[in-house]
């Protein structure tokens, strides 16, 4: 599994061959047949699941991960906006209310990608100027 892909950070996810499901399939059925190494090649096709299956969770831990870091900084930065409005002028309060500063605000959060600090508060800052 390759830590980032070229589409956004996004970890490949791991790829299970079609022989590898057909190998413990016949693991499986070897074991209901033959009775004393049944159970040893029962373990072992169950040891190959269990790997695979870490795998996935290996995958999908760092998905959450990431996940949550995204929405850690999307929230740093509504509540940097919240505190730069003046939410007591009566236009300013007009203005977030409006449809169309609304649609900015699903443009700037739709792709969320803030590689950095630096891009973050220019979002920031587009909003706050934007409700100003």
């Amino acid at each position: 599994m390759s830590d980032n892909d070229a589409a956004g950070g996004l970890p490949e996810l791991p790829k299970g061959s079609k022989a590898s499901g057909a190998a413990r399939f016949m693991l499986n059925t070897a074991g209901g047949a033959i009775p004393f190494v049944g159970g040893i090649l029962a373990a072992g096709a169950g040891a190959w699941s269990e790997r695979e299956q870490a795998r996935i969770n290996d995958f999908l831990k760092h998905l959450a991960d990431m996940l949550a870091a995204k929405m850690k900084e999307k929230t740093q930065t509504i509540m940097e906006l919240t505190a730069r409005i003046d939410m007591q002028d009566e236009k300013t309060a007009e203005r977030i209310r409006s449809e169309e500063y609304r649609s900015l605000l699903r443009k700037a959060f739709r792709d969320w990608a803030a590689e950095s600090d630096e891009k973050r508060v220019l979002v920031r800052n587009l909003l706050s100027n934007a409700a100003a």
